[in-house]
């Protein structure tokens, strides 16, 4: 997905959203690389490089509450103000959300 090719940026590059699958902090992600997920600071890199309007954390682990899923949202936050200037805006889905553009 970072490739940069002419396909992937055609797809991918300057979305207004896009909707990752990020279960995991980046440890537990490193620590089950083969089960497909991936974490929020993936993401967040995901969505910086493609320079992404908004970026919708997806898919969270089941044992976190409510608690663990909004630091990892400030983390998320925090980590694209460190990377770039841009105004990515970081939120998380939620049952029952609704997308509209």
């Amino acid at each position: 997905m970072y490739e940069k090719t002419e396909e992937n940026r055609a797809f991918y590059e300057k979305l207004d959203c896009i909707i990752l699958d990020t279960q995991y902090t980046l440890d537990e992600a490193l620590q089950k690389f083969d089960w497909g997920h991936t974490s929020y600071l993936h993401g967040v890199d995901f969505a910086l490089h493609w320079q992404a309007k908004k970026l919708i954390l997806f898919h969270h682990e089941p044992t976190y509450g409510d608690q663990k899923l909004y630091d990892n949202l400030k983390a998320a936050q925090n980590f694209a103000s460190s990377m770039s200037s841009s105004a990515l805006e970081i939120q998380i889905a939620r049952e029952g959300d609704t997308i509209l553009f």
